[in-house]
């Protein structure tokens, strides 16, 4: 994945929904954050509906933005990409 970014000259990263997505949620998080960490990009992810517990997201999410600066969960609140660019991550409540 960051070849592909590297070659069309992507600026950010942005991933929406489900990012837990396995047996082990807390696994999958880790996978994803690992992965956008390992891209180099400021990277934004918004959690989809099936991310629950929500204290098990907050806590991975908390760790990878500690590790990697450029990383950032938008869960009911915003980011900046740069001065023009927002991320917002509102959506309605899930199910769970």
């Amino acid at each position: 994945m960051g070849e592909a970014a590297s070659e069309r000259d992507v600026q950010a990263v942005c991933v929406v929904g489900e990012l837990g997505g396995t047996s082990d949620p807390v696994e999958g998080y880790r996978t994803v954050f690992r992965g956008l960490g390992r891209i180099g990009l400021p990277a934004f992810w918004v959690p989809g509906a099936g991310d629950a517990p929500i204290a098990e997201y907050l806590r991975e999410a908390y760790n990878a933005e500690l590790v990697h600066q450029f990383l950032r969960g938008v869960h009911g609140t915003v980011a900046f990409v740069d001065p023009h660019v927002l991320v917002a991550g509102f959506g309605r409540r899930g199910q769970r």
